[in-house]
C-alpha cells in the first residue's frame, strides 16, 4: 500500500482470550480482538503494508501480514477451521483521521473515518443517523429545504463528533507507530494509563 493503510478482519469461533477485548501492538500495525455473537471473536487489524506475493487464500495473506508486522504469534490462534465462512474481509487505502469538512450531512464513514482502535465506527454510524433523522423528517414534510438540511446536519455532526475524533486522531500515532508505542505500553503495564478518561474522550 503506497498511500494509507490496509485493514483485515474476520470472525473466529472458540478462541481462547484473556479478556473480552484484546489489543496487540505490532510494527506499524495492530490487532484488536473482541467478543461478538455465538462464541465468535471479531479479529480486526490495521497495517502499514500488505504482505507482498501470491497467496492461495485471503487467510494466508493475513497470516503473512501478521508475520511481517511482528504479530506472528497470533497465527496459531487463527485456524482456518474456526473461521466463519465468508467473514474474511480486507480494504486498502485507509487514512486516519479523515473528516468531511464540506457542508454536507453524511452518515458514518462518509462523514469521517475514526481510527479503528476506538471500536467506535458503528456507534458513529448509528448516532449520525439518529442526529439527522429529525432533519430528514422535516425535509420530507417540506418544512426544511435540502440546503437547510445539509447545512444544519453538517453543523450537528461536527459538533457532536469533534471531541472523540480529535482525541482519537491524537492517540492514533501512539498506537500505530512502533517507535511511539512504548510511550503507551510502559505506563499501561504500570497501571498509569488513564483508560477510563481516554475511553470517555473517544466515546462521548
Amino acid at each position: 500500500v503506497r498511500n494509507g493503510y490496509c485493514g483485515f478482519k474476520g470472525h473466529w469461533r472458540g478462541m481462547e482470550t484473556s479478556a473480552d477485548l484484546e489489543l496487540h501492538l505490532g510494527r506499524n500495525g495492530y490487532i484488536g480482538i473482541s467478543r461478538v455473537e455465538d462464541d465468535f471473536m471479531n479479529v480486526c487489524g490495521l497495517f502499514r503494508r500488505v504482505a507482498p506475493g501470491d497467496y492461495p487464500s485471503p487467510l494466508k495473506r493475513f497470516h503473512a501480514t501478521l508475520e511481517q508486522h511482528g504479530l506472528g504469534y497470533l497465527v496459531d490462534r487463527l485456524h482456518a477451521r474456526d473461521l466463519r465462512p465468508r467473514s474474511m474481509r480486507s480494504v486498502i487505502g485507509l487514512s486516519y483521521p479523515i473528516i468531511n469538512f464540506n457542508r454536507t450531512a453524511s452518515l458514518g464513514d462518509q462523514h469521517g473515518l475514526i481510527p479503528p482502535f476506538t471500536g467506535n465506527g458503528m456507534t458513529i454510524a448509528l448516532e449520525s443517523a439518529a442526529l439527522l433523522c429529525p432533519l430528514v423528517i422535516d425535509f420530507s414534510y417540506g418544512t426544511k429545504s435540502w440546503e437547510e438540511l445539509q447545512a444544519r446536519g453538517s453543523q450537528l455532526l461536527r459538533q457532536h463528533f469533534r471531541k472523540r475524533t480529535l482525541t482519537a486522531g491524537l492517540l492514533h500515532p501512539f498506537i500505530l507507530n512502533s517507535m511511539l508505542q512504548h510511550l503507551v505500553s510502559v505506563p499501561s503495564r504500570l497501571n498509569l494509563l488513564p483508560f477510563r478518561f481516554l475511553y470517555k474522550l473517544t466515546h462521548s
